[in-house]
């Protein structure tokens, strides 16, 4: 006679590596449509075990942004570990021998959650979330980046031909004033400014904008430390939010509420990260431009006007009735 419980451990096989492999298509599926999934850092055995290292080489490179050939190198990986998991023996090995080490730790987490609730898209976006936020948060400073570059390529070719043509000039008439006995030349920097160094300095400041523009993790951890953590937090909490409802009760016992007001935290939260990003993307620019840009261009001012001014003070204090000429 055939037994039952023999029968259903012979399928439970058979239904993990069927979720498995609808894991990762759909994984390789997001993949191949653009969107940049984290799948974490390395979980790492407490003692370094020879035996795991030669079977998971190179394993130092599986973490991070998924593409096809770490999803291929994962596959059996993960396939392996969740076989060494069902083993009584290997359940009974200290924490140093899990299975899932050297497995990335939200790639491993997500497949548990989706073999617990077959939900992709949450899978999908709990491993897309990073990506996302850091390219939301770089979308506020950008503009900015782009603006500044602009700026700086403008007053790189302003000190340019000021030190060529209008700077040589100015130094030569202070010069010939300085030959008078009766003219008194000014000693601040500004009658005189050293823009050798600007010429230098500005054109690397111009590069480093642009490619801050177009970094989006850069632009990202500059936005993060003037008030986008909290949008971060905002979008983590919706997100880990809907997890927790599609997980469900983990008993008899908690309310019937439950779901109702996690839905109620999703909701807020989304709508609170809504907000924030909103005065992110207006506040943060306004407030970038008006000092760095203002203070940039009053810098500007003073260097490219400072000697013309400084000049006509000193002709300005020779006496009328002597002049500088004999």
């Amino acid at each position: 006679m055939n037994d039952p419980n023999s029968a259903k451990r012979e399928t439970q096989p058979d239904k993990r590596a069927e979720r498995l492999r609808s894991y990762h298509q759909s994984l390789r599926a997001a993949v191949i449509a653009g969107v940049k999934l984290d799948l974490g850092t390395l979980r790492h055995p407490g003692t370094p075990s020879p035996q795991r290292n030669d079977a998971v080489p190179n394993s130092a490179h599986l973490g991070g942004i998924a593409n096809l050939a770490k999803l291929s190198r994962l596959e059996p990986m993960l396939a392996e570990a969740i076989r060494k998991s069902d083993d009584t023996q290997q359940a009974a090995n200290s924490q140093s021998d899990d299975p899932a080490n050297g497995l990335p730790t939200a790639y491993v987490s997500a497949f548990h959650f989706f073999e617990q609730t077959g939900r992709i898209d949450l899978v999908l976006d709990s491993l897309s979330l990073p990506s996302a936020v850091n390219r939301d948060l770089a979308s506020a400073i950008r503009p900015v980046c782009f603006y500044m570059a602009l700026l700086l390529l403008a007053g790189t070719g302003g000190l340019t031909v000021f030190a060529t043509i209008s700077g040589p000039r100015m130094t030569a008439i202070r010069n010939d004033m300085a030959l008078q006995p009766i003219a008194e030349v000014s000693e601040s920097w500004l009658a005189s400014p050293d823009i050798s160094p600007l010429l230098i300095v500005l054109p690397i400041l111009t590069v480093g904008m642009i490619l801050l523009g177009t970094t989006t993790k850069g632009s990202a951890a500059i936005v993060g430390l003037l008030g986008g953590k909290r949008y971060r937090i905002d979008r983590s909490r919706f997100v880990l939010a809907n997890i927790e409802k599609a997980r469900g009760p983990r008993s008899q016992s908690e309310p019937d509420g439950r779901n109702s007001r996690l839905s109620l935290v999703a909701a807020h939260a989304s709508t609170l990260a809504q907000h924030r990003l909103t005065r992110l993307r207006i506040g943060l620019p306004t407030i970038l431009i008006a000092i760095l840009g203002g203070g940039g261009v009053l810098i500007y001012c003073l260097i490219l006007f400072g000697p013309l001014i400084w000049l006509i003070h000193d002709m300005a204090t020779i006496p009328i009735e002597q002049g500088m000429l004999p």
